[in-house]
């Protein structure tokens, strides 16, 4: 990774970190098409979160940039939820 790609990284992470604390919620950011292949990844990132987080949170904010994708994996993404 180049530094550049690092600074940005950074500052991305610094910006979730405050979204969080001022919410107090978990923020979670997907850019991509929705399809059935997600559903085990989506379900296993939402379950470390609830393992990793010392304070009980039930809040998640999701920042959501698709193009599409199935109805039935964007039902089974709000049922994980």
């Amino acid at each position: 990774m180049n530094i550049f790609d690092l600074e940005i990284k950074d500052l991305l992470k610094n910006r979730v970190e405050k979204l969080e604390e001022h919410f107090k919620a978990d923020v979670m950011f997907f850019y991509g098409a929705i399809n059935i292949f997600l559903l085990r990844k989506f379900r296993d990132f939402i379950e470390g979160l609830r393992k990793c987080n010392d304070e009980e949170r039930n809040k998640l904010i999701v920042f959501l940039n698709t193009p599409g994708g199935s109805a039935e994996a964007v039902e089974k993404i709000v049922e994980i939820i």
